[in-house]
C-alpha cells in the first residue's frame, strides 16, 4: 500500500459517511476524492468490516456521524 494510513483511513471513514449521510452516487464521491470507483466501493467495504472488529473506530464513527446529523448525544 503507498497511502500511509493516516491519509487512507479518515478518506475511508468520509466516504463511507458522505455515502450513509447523503443520496450523493459513487460518480460524484469518486469525482470528488479524485479516486476511481472500485476505490470508494472498497472504502465503503473496509469501513465497514474495520468497524465491526475495532470498537474505537465504530465509536468515532458513531460520534462524527450524530455530529454531522446535528445531534451531539
Amino acid at each position: 500500500n503507498t497511502r500511509p494510513r493516516n491519509f487512507a483511513e479518515p478518506r475511508m471513514v468520509s466516504v463511507y459517511l458522505i455515502l450513509r449521510l447523503t443520496d450523493h452516487s459513487y460518480p460524484v464521491i469518486r469525482k470528488a476524492f479524485d479516486k476511481n470507483h472500485a476505490t470508494v466501493m472498497h472504502a465503503e467495504k473496509q469501513v465497514v468490516e474495520r468497524s465491526k472488529q475495532d470498537e474505537p473506530l465504530r465509536l468515532a464513527i458513531s460520534a462524527l456521524q450524530r455530529q454531522l446529523q446535528g445531534n451531539s448525544r
